[in-house]
């Protein structure tokens, strides 16, 4: 049917092209605007509505129930007891200059009279659009929905008027808050009247934008039209225009992967003639090394000795930075090659935990490692150790002397997902660090505390295997309380960490044997 109607279409000449399409796009805009409109109509009076509703019950909560029970004498007008009552409610009056009145009234024999209005106050009767009302005055009432409000009023609830009603100062809403006395009857309501003139204008101004918005979109349905009856004749003028851009982006692509291989082979030259002279300088030193043994302290000041000390340092430190640049660029020109088969990612974490436990040492951190269970994934377990020791050494790294690197391997509920995570109490991360976390070069505000060296590298290393092993890696930080990485990869399988162990005990034996460690 789709394919009938556009065949229909493309038969059409570009003039009945252009009517079909500018009168279908008018169409839409009309219903649209419709739709728009009425709900925003809905809108505004649900909003107005539910305005004067929590402003009755605004109004209720600041009127003592105990003390207006007692003012039922129209001599108390004036008296201390009613400017008390009567001044929270003026209150509310002034600051929000929609209320027309604010009162309160009780019931009796099925008559309403006036206690407290807020029009009894010299400030709000001499407002040109108000009249005040005596205590007791009764107020004479026909409206329909008298019973349903009384009906509300009695369980505790307030009510809101459905309809508006209209006076010579101009149209408003009512609504009406119950006052229960303590033994939860009723001992009257307070009532709102409230001027609608800004939600009637923000109608009228409503009601402009949607005539504006129906201009605008038969003019636009217009130009659709018009766009449409001429696209048909640069059809063919764009399939040639896209032929040549698309061969222009292949020349461009094969230029720049030529400059790809090209930067390659550099870099490739480039580390294999810094290797063999850093390699040479890690030899001198370590020889200068074992002769400065042999020289007395009084010939070599040491801050020279440290200096030399230093030496293999540095040239390891550079050698590393290479070796990630290599590998960083590699990744990039032909992707992350990972191995197809499961291992044991327990054992692999384990290897990386005990290896870096010597740095570690050299600055007093410890690392404390928690796994109950042995979990197998599938995929590379070289490159899976990597991406743990970078997760780890970067905790030690950038943790104080003295400090404690959390690192855990566990599951979740399901069992389907193994989560790897390393929580160090360095100086945690800010919300600009987080954005450009798992980014090549990306230097961050956080330094390593003893003096190591930082390539920018490792973490976006971590995020290629991680993703290409089907897993996910992220990071948990607060700015001066630490940082945790973890990273989550698909679990084939799971084993108890001892079951080799409980298998061979008798069943008789009873003796518990503790894990050493």
């Amino acid at each position: 049917m789709t394919q009938q109607l556009l065949l229909k279409m493309h038969r059409l000449t570009p003039a009945m092209l252009g009517i079909v399409a500018g009168s279908l796009a008018f169409l839409v805009v009309s219903v649209c605007i419709s739709l728009f409109y009425l709900l925003a109509v809905q809108t505004y009076d649900t909003r107005v509505r539910d305005r004067v509703e929590d402003l009755a019950m605004l109004a209720a909560t600041v009127v003592d129930v105990e003390s207006h029970a007692q003012l039922r004498d129209p001599a108390l007008t004036d008296s201390e007891q009613h400017r008390k009552l009567l001044e929270p409610l003026v209150n509310i009056h002034r600051i929000i200059p929609e209320v027309h009145y604010l009162y309160t009234m009780i019931i009796q024999d099925g008559q309403q009279y006036f206690i407290l209005d807020t029009a009894q106050d010299s400030r709000i009767d001499k407002l040109p659009d108000t009249e005040s009302s005596a205590i007791m005055e009764l107020f004479p009432t026909s409206n329909p929905h008298d019973s349903e409000a009384r009906q509300a009023l009695a369980s505790g609830r307030p009510f809101v008027y459905p309809d508006y009603y209209l006076d010579d100062f101009g149209r408003f809403i009512s609504a009406a808050a119950p006052l229960m006395r303590a033994d939860g009857s009723l001992e009257g309501f307070v009532g709102v009247d409230y001027r609608i003139s800004a939600y009637e204008g923000q109608l009228s101004q409503l009601r402009q934008t949607a005539l504006i918005a129906l201009l605008v979109g038969f003019i636009g349905s217009t130009l659709i039209g018009v766009i449409s009856a001429n696209q048909r004749a640069r059809t063919q003028e764009q399939v040639r225009e896209r032929i040549r851009a698309e061969s222009e982006m292949r020349r461009a692509k094969e230029k720049a992967e030529a400059a790809l291989d090209a930067k390659q082979e550099l870099l490739s030259i480039a580390a294999h003639d810094l290797k063999n002279p850093l390699a040479a300088i890690i030899g001198v030193s370590d020889l200068m090394q074992m002769s400065l043994q042999h020289v007395p302290n009084r010939y070599i000041p040491d801050n020279t000795r440290t200096l030399f000390q230093k030496i293999p340092r540095y040239a390891n430190n550079m050698l590393k930075i290479i070796d990630e640049v290599l590998k960083a660029e590699t990744i990039d020109r032909i992707g992350m090659q990972v191995a197809d088969k499961p291992f044991n990612a327990t054992e692999a974490a384990n290897e990386v935990v005990e290896f870096n436990r010597f740095a570690s040492k050299k600055k007093n951190i410890t690392i404390h490692y928690v796994c109950e269970r042995s979990y197998f994934v599938l995929g590379d377990r070289d490159r899976i150790m990597e991406a743990l020791d970078n997760l780890i050494s970067n905790a030690v790294k950038y943790s104080p002397p003295n400090a404690r690197v959390d690192v855990a391997m566990g599951c979740d509920l399901k069992q389907t997902m193994l989560r790897f995570s390393v929580t160090d109490e360095g100086p945690g991360l800010s919300d600009d660090d987080q954005a450009k976390l798992f980014q090549k070069f990306q230097k961050l505000t956080a330094k390593p505390t003893g003096d190591e060296t930082s390539s920018g590298l490792g973490l976006s290393i971590v995020k290629h295997v991680v993703e290409a092993h089907g897993g996910r890696v992220f990071c948990e930080s607060e700015e001066g309380f630490g940082a945790t990485f973890i990273i989550e990869l698909p679990i084939v399988n799971s084993q108890p960490l001892y079951a080799s162990v409980s298998q061979q005990r008798e069943p008789e034996t009873r003796a518990v044997a503790l894990p050493a460690g």
